[in-house]
C-alpha cells in the first residue's frame, strides 16, 4: 500500500511539474528562435525616441514618463518595426506564441481553447503613449519558422522552409506570392 502511495505521489509531482513546464512555454516547437532586442524609435512622433525591448520572451516600451508591458502571457518570440501598411506611419509587429486563438472575444462557433498553444502576428499603432492593436492575427497555420520585412511586406518562411510573402492590403495582410 505504501509503494503504491509513493508511486502515486510521484506521479502527481511529474504531473505538476510537466504542467508547470508546458504553461511557462518549456514544450514550445524546438526551431522558434527567441530574439532579444533593444530598439530606440519614435514610433509615437513626438520628438522622443521610445524604447522597445524584447528579453526572455516578453516585450516592453519604455515612453518617456511610463513603461507598457504586454500579456505576460505572451511568449514574443520576436519584434519588427516596419510602416507595414505604407500610411507613413510605422507599426510595431510582432510574432507571438499565446493560449488563445482570438483572444477574449472569441466568435461563438470556437470554445476558445485555452489549453494548447499557437502562435500568431500582431500590428500595433503607437499614438501619444499609447498601443493600439491595429491587427491581431488569429492561430497562424501553419506557423513562422523565421520572417523578414522586404519593401514593406512579408516574407515568411514556414518549418518545411517554404516561403510566402504577404502585403497589407485595406485591412490585413494578402499572399501576394
Amino acid at each position: 500500500m505504501r509503494t503504491l502511495i509513493k508511486i502515486l505521489s510521484i506521479f502527481g509531482i511529474v504531473a505538476i511539474l510537466a504542467t508547470i513546464l508546458y504553461i511557462r512555454g518549456f514544450f514550445l516547437p524546438s526551431y522558434i528562435q527567441w530574439k532579444n532586442i533593444n530598439l530606440s524609435m519614435d514610433l509615437n512622433q513626438d520628438g522622443i525616441k521610445e524604447i522597445y525591448q524584447l528579453k526572455n520572451k516578453q516585450a516592453i516600451i519604455q515612453f518617456e514618463n511610463e513603461t507598457y508591458e504586454f500579456d505576460r502571457e505572451w511568449f514574443i518570440s520576436d519584434i519588427k518595426i516596419d510602416d507595414i501598411d505604407q500610411d507613413g506611419v510605422k507599426e510595431l509587429l510582432m510574432l507571438v506564441w499565446n493560449r488563445t486563438n482570438y483572444g477574449d472575444y472569441s466568435p461563438f462557433w470556437d470554445t476558445n481553447d485555452t489549453l494548447h498553444f499557437s502562435q500568431h502576428l500582431y500590428v500595433f499603432t503607437i499614438q501619444n503613449d499609447s498601443i493600439h492593436s491595429k491587427w491581431m492575427s488569429s492561430s497562424l497555420r501553419p506557423n513562422i519558422k523565421n520572417w523578414e520585412i522586404r519593401n514593406h511586406e512579408l516574407v515568411l518562411t514556414d518549418p518545411d522552409d517554404e516561403t510566402t510573402i504577404w502585403k497589407w492590403i485595406d485591412f490585413g495582410f494578402e499572399r501576394i506570392e
